[in-house]
């Protein structure tokens, strides 16, 4: 990024960013936390097996970020503009 471009974006507005995408990554990191610490109630009340937790933790939750990760953001930046 060139010094002209830099300077352009004010201060506010850089520190602005820096604070929302701190906000999404915590929310990221918590969202996916509670998958892993649900995982042990989850076996007990529903007497899965590991690999059944393992498939739950893994690519079902990567396929259901990839899939619906983007109409789900669609969605809520829709709802905002109204």
């Amino acid at each position: 990024m060139s010094e002209s471009t830099n300077s352009q974006i004010s201060k506010k507005t850089q520190r602005y960013a820096l604070a929302m995408l701190t906000i999404a990554y915590t929310f990221n990191f918590i969202d996916r936390q509670i998958l892993a610490i649900l995982l042990p109630a989850i076996k007990v009340e529903f007497g899965v097996n590991d690999w059944v937790l393992g498939f739950l933790a893994g690519p079902a939750f990567a396929l259901f970020y990839a899939t619906l990760g983007v109409p789900i953001a669609i969605l809520a930046v829709s709802s905002q503009l109204r």
